[in-house]
């Protein structure tokens, strides 16, 4: 009302005297202006599985360049994530962000992606071993990935441990009890590093492989962090991370290393627009300023340290950071086959969770023994006790044939509470612990055998 009787006099002014005309109606205008409501700030929802700490630099650095935009983040691991956006319940992210390249996959899958660059236009690969987009364009890698070991210097020289070199050694006996892992039920990043395992040793002598180094872990910790944090604490010495875990630490001077060890695999981590989302033109706002120029320097933050997916980017990084575009090393990556992955999701989490988590302390003990007969050399000793016991330990309920059927695949899905598994996942957790457990006794059994004659077990 006040800006109206404003107008009204300004009018009659104007009947008065014309020559204001000019100056008056801009008078009126600015009044006017002021008093209507400003324009909304839109919001982006930005569903993600990395720390608050890793975000942080990410969403000062974005709404300094676009104040217009605010980014409300939601913090879930992986599993959950996905989970949310399947359910439709709760808010409905604008974005969704993830180091589990294979998380995408599934929800592509699903038709909860919106596809939004055309496909994978930007930078296709890298050494032709790298996919960086989506070939229809649901997800668009932001940062690259790669998975390893890290482990405390300081740790390990008190111990009088050697740093590992290969996969293969840290299935050594001087490393039992100083190896930390999560479940991949639990971590997107670590369900990449059991996958990454299966992928390179196929699938019965890639399940040998984790059941063996079970026999070497400390703990399987509640989260992935858990596994740089107790490097770090020392906890433990050695842990199964991705890169950047280790290498943020290593550049702020901390006593700790990292090693792709001798084959690695290089994983887009990635961004995706959610069908439903409120904001999508807010939301291609910020999915373009993480590839950007500015967006990928940003990974030099020490909070961040990741690889970026642009070579330029690379200019503001330490001389000694690894760059998979001009590194010999990388050129021997394994390829990571994220479709596989995704397929067979919900079964490799269940067999790692029934075979390994759950009997955890019954491994440690048992591979304990089986590693101190080994390193035996006593004629009375039965060794071909202990391969059996060996073959025992290492073999796996599901065999590969099985493990590709779609239709047996189809059966396994997430723990979500009130949600029930179907009646064959069900039926198997429990042959699967029956199985663990008679493979526990007969290893014990076979162990005994195999003892000298005058008598003493192991």
């Amino acid at each position: 009302m006040h800006v109206f009787r404003k107008v009204l006099i300004a009018v009659g002014v104007i009947a008065k005297a014309p020559g204001v005309l000019i100056a008056v109606a801009l008078l009126v205008l600015a009044h006017t202006a002021h008093a209507l409501p400003a324009k909304a700030d839109q919001t982006v929802i930005v569903l993600t599985s990395f720390s608050e700490d890793y975000v942080a630099p990410i969403k000062q650095a974005f709404m300094k360049r676009h104040p217009d935009i605010r980014l409300r983040f939601l913090y879930k691991k992986t599993p959950a994530a996905v989970a949310h956006i399947l359910s439709g319940r709760g808010p409905v992210p604008d974005v969704f962000i993830a180091s589990a390249v294979d998380a995408f996959e599934s929800l592509k899958a699903s038709g909860r992606l919106v596809s939004f660059s055309g496909g994978g236009s930007q930078q296709q690969g890298i050494r032709d071993k790298v996919i960086l987009n989506d070939r229809d364009g649901f997800y668009r890698g932001i940062a690259l990935s790669g998975y390893g070991v890290m482990w405390n210097d300081a740790y390990l020289f008190r111990l009088g441990l050697s740093a590992p070199h290969s996969w293969g050694d840290l299935l050594q006996p001087q490393y039992a009890g100083h190896i930390g892992l999560t479940s991949p039920t639990r971590s997107g990043t670590t369900h990449i590093i059991v996958e990454m395992i299966l992928q390179r040793y196929g699938w019965e002598r890639g399940w040998a492989y984790l059941q063996e180094l079970a026999g070497n872990l400390a703990t399987i910790t509640a989260r992935s962090f858990g596994v740089r944090d107790g490097v770090l604490k020392e906890r433990f010495g050695l842990g199964l991370v991705v890169d950047f875990f280790a290498l943020g630490p290593r550049y702020r001077q901390q006593p700790v290393a990292f090693s792709y060890l001798d084959e690695t695999t290089l994983v887009p981590a990635s961004g995706a627009m959610i069908r439903g989302g409120a904001n999508p033109k807010a939301a291609l706002t910020f999915l373009n300023f993480l590839t950007s120029l500015p967006g990928q320097e940003l990974l030099r933050h020490p909070d961040l340290m990741r690889l970026p997916v642009r070579a330029d980017a690379y200019r503001v990084f330490p001389d000694d950071f690894p760059n998979p575009f001009v590194e010999g090393r990388f050129v021997e990556t394994r390829p990571f086959d994220r479709a596989l992955s995704s397929r067979r999701y919900h079964l490799v989490n269940a067999m790692f969770d029934r075979l390994i988590t759950y009997r955890l302390h019954s491994l440690r003990e048992v591979w304990g023994k089986l590693h101190a007969l080994e390193g035996r050399e006593e004629a009375s000793i039965d060794h071909s006790k202990l391969r059996e016991a060996r073959r025992v330990l290492t073999s796996v309920p599901v065999g590969a044939m099985m493990a590709a059927d779609d239709a047996f695949l189809s059966q396994f899905s997430r723990v979500q509470p009130g949600v029930a598994y179907s009646s064959m996942q069900t039926r198997l957790d429990v042959e699967w612990k029956r199985y663990g457990d008679h493979a526990i006794k007969q290893a014990e059994q076979l162990l005994q055998q195999a003892a000298p004659v005058e008598g003493k077990s192991p």
